[in-house]
């Protein structure tokens, strides 16, 4: 690549971690948020990750997690910033085969990754997502450089991203099953063409290499499975039974993906969602297959991509997040599509446009639909990438919560909570403790669903300023309670509005 081409890279990779990185606490956290939170202090408090298949998410995020809550503390920003910063990383995979794309398509592909509503949205979550993204990309950008060279440190490479991917989340599986077919059909027309057993361009021939970068591969792979779901060999049981875990979580996910209750929907939602937040992506995906369908650089992540859009469809449960598998490869074809565009740009409109241009057409509407999504209304039920998230309300009133107990002390600061959307209020509340999740009627804040408020409230045993308010969707609305003693010169303004009211022991009724 030019010089010209590496600053316009490094300028796209700059919009990329802006997007990422900036201001990581706009959005409140969600409920699995909240459970990756929990079991990040439960890891470090242990010292090591115990895996349970009932999770079926594997050890590797956690890990990230757990480095950064030791680096940085115990906080929103802090838990969302791994997940972050392999957002950016994401973006600049595609580097890695640079010589087989082309300038061009090279930059192309960075753009579209930096931009891509999905990735932007869900790369400032602290949820698995990203990195089985990230390193599904790596694994196809080392198999696409072993095809180009045939230097057998892209096999380990290839080994390595795999394993990763085991050990971040079991749908792994529909990767490796999609990726397994367009395998076999390579080497089936590749051979049949050659008269001989050839594999991604690579004529087959026996020599010692063969097993010694087998049993090398097969070493990493095993080495980080190993490692990963032992918790470093530091979880209790035996080795075996610790393997025999990291495979059962399989057999849990096969009927999640079945009969999951509440998140099954009808097998166009991908399709859906991808008109919505990604259709400049998919039609170039479209168009840069269809020109490119005979380069393997092309054709490989193209039609990977697309027969795992066509996987997940099939499985009944579905999450808005998932397309990020098959969204980081389709960006590859889609670069291709810009160039193509491009070119007719060039020769129908404006000499001077070309590619840039067309990938500026394809910019232009992703971002401002990121800057929609991701930054206006992140927590929005209009946006269904904010899948049952937390209501944006919860970003007006927890921050009482942390000037309260600044200014009793988080030792003395007490929290009761009555409600049956634990999540993500166990994580939040977790550097407070002397939470309860049950009201003696004292507590300096009390936060129960609204209609336990009556109970609650025929218990109460000195002034309270009460405020209503949502905590996420299908969730009971929930009121929150407010010593007065504590905050009343805290919600003045509030309480001349009218937002709050106060309740005295002797109020019981619901107002």
């Amino acid at each position: 690549m030019s010089r010209r081409a590496w600053l316009i890279t490094l300028g796209v990779l700059g919009v990329a971690a802006f997007l990422r990185l900036w201001h990581l606490e706009l959005r409140p956290p969600h409920h699995d948020e909240g459970v990756n939170g929990w079991f990040v202090e439960g890891m470090l408090r242990r010292g090591y990750y115990a895996y349970d298949p009932a999770n079926y998410h594997g050890p590797s995020y956690f890990y990230l997690l757990a480095g950064a809550r030791k680096v940085f503390g115990f906080g929103l920003w802090q838990l969302r910033l791994p997940g972050a910063l392999v957002g950016v990383a994401l973006c600049a995979v595609p580097l890695v085969v640079r010589r087989q794309l082309g300038a061009a398509r090279t930059v192309a592909a960075v753009a579209l990754l930096a931009t891509s509503p999905t990735l932007v949205y869900y790369a400032r979550y602290a949820i698995h997502e990203t990195l089985l993204a990230t390193l599904g990309l790596l694994a196809c950008a080392c198999t696409l450089r072993w095809a180009a060279s045939g230097r057998h440190r892209w096999l380990i490479g290839l080994a390595a991203a795999i394993a990763g991917m085991i050990a971040t989340k079991e749908t792994t599986i529909l990767f490796l099953a999609a990726a397994g077919l367009w395998l076999l059909g390579e080497v089936a027309v590749e051979s049949a063409r050659a008269k001989r057993l050839v594999v991604l361009g690579q004529p087959a021939a026996w020599s010692w290499r063969v097993p010694a970068v087998a049993a090398a591969a097969l070493a990493v792979m095993a080495a980080i499975h190993v490692l990963l779901f032992s918790g470093f060999f530091q979880a209790p049981g035996s080795l075996a039974e610790q393997l025999r875990r990291s495979v059962r979580a399989y057999l849990v996910w096969s009927k999640t993906g079945t009969d999951h209750g509440g998140h099954v929907k009808d097998a166009c939602y991908y399709l859906h969602l991808g008109m919505r937040y990604e259709l400049a992506l998919y039609a170039l995906a479209v168009i840069g297959l269809w020109a490119g369908v005979r380069e393997r650089w092309i054709r490989g992540p193209g039609l990977v991509g697309f027969a795992m859009l066509g996987l997940y469809s099939a499985v009944a449960y579905k999450m808005p997040w998932l397309p990020m598998s098959w969204l980081v490869l389709l960006a590859v074809p889609a670069a291709n599509g810009a160039v193509v565009i491009g070119r007719l740009l060039a020769t129908e409109v404006w000499p001077r446009l070309g590619t840039g241009g067309a990938v500026a057409l394809a910019m232009v509407p992703a971002l401002l639909i990121t800057g929609r999504s991701s930054f206006i209304r992140p927590a929005d039920q209009r946006e269904a990438l904010a899948y049952v998230h937390t209501d944006a309300d919860y970003n007006r009133w927890f921050p009482l919560i942390t000037a309260g107990a600044r200014q009793r002390g988080r030792a003395r600061f007490t929290v009761a909570v009555e409600h049956d959307a634990q999540w993500p209020l166990a994580w939040a509340l977790m550097r407070y403790p002397r939470t309860r999740w049950s009201a003696t009627g004292t507590e300096d804040v009390i936060i129960v669903a609204t209609d336990r408020a009556p109970a609650l409230e025929a218990r109460l045993k000195t002034r309270y300023l009460r405020r209503s308010s949502r905590l996420r969707d299908a969730a009971a609305p929930a009121v929150i309670y407010f010593r007065e003693a504590l905050y009343a010169p805290r919600l003045a303004q509030a309480r001349a509005r009218g937002e709050v009211t106060e309740v005295t022991p002797a109020t019981v009724a619901v107002r």
